[in-house]
């Protein structure tokens, strides 16, 4: 078991619910979990201090009413950017399951939940079902008047991680990929952004520059990182690849060392977060100045080696 660090209780302790509050009941189970249970109406969204402390928002589905389902899916959807998860109850038969999973392909909203059967209702222009799930995510389950220990114990082994800062200030052009780079250096005072010309995974890459604003080695220099921003699929299965591959095939003073802990994901966007490798370049260039045959020998000899040879291993060839 990895080392973890004992937790009072959720960091994020909200429980938010569209159109009305559920049953005293239920409402107990949230308690229980360290949870507090509110109305997320139009005055609470508009609160800045809401989704900051909020760490889901549950939607039930009406029936009889099919149009409030879909307001509160469109109107909801952007606190995924916050890292709140949207937990959809919808009615326990096929046809609202199916008008639940068509709305969340439209709406292109990264899905948990469903049976696998029902994966080619999603679009393969923007959800890989290859990849892991991984959060924040609209996750359905059918509702059943029973099932809210179910879904509170959901909620409770998938906390929210922390919320964007709001003392970092950030211009990407678009409001979504500010929340990712507040979210991802939360105790960061500045930071600057300098894109890369020659990415080739189909993201756009950076250069970083970050201000911690408590630097505990009291240096001025500021933490220097390489950033990808993205399209979520694409991050989301370059940063499976990073886990299941580099990390663990190639050798940690050779590969790119990840930092997890500011990799995030938001609605449609993704950013993962590395060390800045000092005089890295492209093996383009190496090729173009005929300095290839070494690097390309020692990239397959060294670098790739350890984890071809495990693999070798494993499958009983010499």
């Amino acid at each position: 078991m990895a080392i973890s660090e004992f937790s009072p209780g959720p960091s994020r302790s909200q429980i938010g619910f569209a159109r009305s509050l559920p049953s005293e009941e239920a409402q107990e189970e949230f308690k229980r979990r360290g949870y507090g249970c509110f109305l997320l109406d139009d005055a609470a969204l508009n609160d800045p201090g809401t989704l900051t402390t909020t760490s889901s928002v549950v939607i039930s589905q009406q029936p009889d009413k099919p149009s409030h389902f879909v307001q509160d899916l469109e109107r909801l959807s952007h606190l995924l950017n916050y890292d709140c998860r949207l937990y959809v109850r919808y009615q326990p038969d096929l046809a609202s399951q199916a008008f639940v999973l068509d709305t969340m392909n439209r709406l292109q909203l990264p899905p948990s939940g469903f049976d696998k059967a029902e994966v080619g209702r999603f679009s393969k222009e923007w959800f890989d079902s290859a990849s892991p799930i991984f959060a924040p995510f609209v996750h359905i389950l059918p509702e059943d008047k029973n099932n809210w220990p179910q879904l509170a114990n959901l909620i409770a082994n998938n906390p929210a991680g922390r919320p964007p800062s709001t003392d970092l200030n950030v211009a990407t052009g678009s409001e979504e990929r500010d929340l990712l780079v507040k979210r991802a250096f939360w105790d960061c005072s500045s930071i600057t952004l300098l894109q890369k010309s020659d990415g080739l995974s189909g993201v756009d890459a950076f250069e970083a520059f970050a201000y911690r604003a408590k630097n505990v080695v009291g240096s001025p220099a500021p933490y220097r990182c390489f950033v990808k921003i993205g399209p979520r699929v694409k991050v989301a299965r370059e940063y499976d690849k990073y886990q299941a591959t580099a990390l663990e095939d190639v050798p940690f003073h050779l590969g790119p060392r990840l930092r997890a802990d500011r990799c995030v994901l938001g609605k449609s966007q993704g950013l993962i977060t590395c060390d800045y490798v000092v005089g890295a370049e492209t093996l383009r260039d190496c090729v173009r100045d005929g300095r290839a045959v070494h690097v390309i020998g020692n990239l397959f000899n060294q670098t790739l080696f350890p984890g071809g040879e495990r693999r070798r291993r494993k499958s009983g060839r010499r």
